[in-house]
């Protein structure tokens, strides 16, 4: 099933449409701007940080794969790819490229464009200012780029994470425009909430890698919440596709 779905995905116009939209949304950081970051990675910070972009990030993200369940049960294909499988592996592959897919467009789009924009624009200066937060150290001893990709990674996930979200939503209401409308709701709405919690635990703060943590744990608590959090959403998807499916046999 995973394997059926990855081929889906990468012939799947929305999939390079998504990741064009994030090159293009980036790109309007090349417009006349009166404040401009000292080199890419400070760029790619400001990016990152920005509520307008960031929640198009989240739709760009949703738009390859979550509404992949809604439009196969609106076409009567859930209950053939039950048949030759079953509920429970379908489900958990359509989550599975959810997550996976969303991560993908929202981290190749940004990571492309930072290469682009390198081309016309220094991609690290020392003392600029980019070294801030726990992958800066990778700036430090000569390796920005695994300073960008390190917090373009986990910001990516976090898109991932809401786009799982809308995939659950629509194992209770099959609609293509819930799955793309729904992780931009549930990132606005979960976020502020969580800005009340603790900094490790603000879903705001660790998607933009703002944590006192070092490299290596910073890493692993922030993509764990966010793939802890998607696997919840994902099993609430399952079980309630398999009652779907289950009602709808009987």
């Amino acid at each position: 099933m995973l394997n059926a779905y990855f081929y889906k995905l990468f012939r799947s116009p929305l999939f390079y449409i998504g990741i064009a939209g994030v090159i293009g949304i980036c790109s309007l950081r090349l417009l006349p701007s009166a404040f401009k970051g000292s080199d890419v990675l400070m760029e790619m910070e400001i990016i990152r940080s920005l509520d307008g972009y960031r929640k198009i990030f989240v739709i760009l993200g949703a738009l390859p794969f979550a509404a992949n369940f809604s439009d196969e049960w609106n076409c009567m294909v859930t209950t053939n790819c039950v048949t030759r499988k079953s509920a429970k592996k379908y489900s958990v592959a359509n989550a599975a490229v959810c997550y996976i897919s969303s991560l993908a467009t929202v981290f190749f789009g940004m990571m492309i464009f930072a290469g682009i924009y390198s081309l016309s624009y220094p991609f690290y200066s020392v003392g600029g200012g980019s070294e801030s937060g726990p992958y800066g150290i990778f700036s430090l001893n000569g390796f920005p780029l695994f300073d960008l990709a390190a917090t373009t990674f986990v910001f990516a996930a976090s898109s991932a994470m809401w786009a799982v979200m809308g995939l659950m939503l629509t194992a209770f209401f099959p609609s293509k425009y819930i799955a793309v409308c729904a992780p931009f709701v549930f990132s606005y709405a979960v976020e502020r909430v969580t800005m009340n919690f603790p900094d490790d635990f603000n879903l705001w703060s660790i998607s933009l890698s703002h944590t006192e943590m070092s490299a290596l744990p910073a890493f692993l608590w922030t993509n764990g919440i966010f793939a802890a959090i998607a696997v919840i959403c994902g099993i609430v998807f399952t079980k309630v596709v398999e009652r779907k499916v289950q009602n709808g046999f009987n």
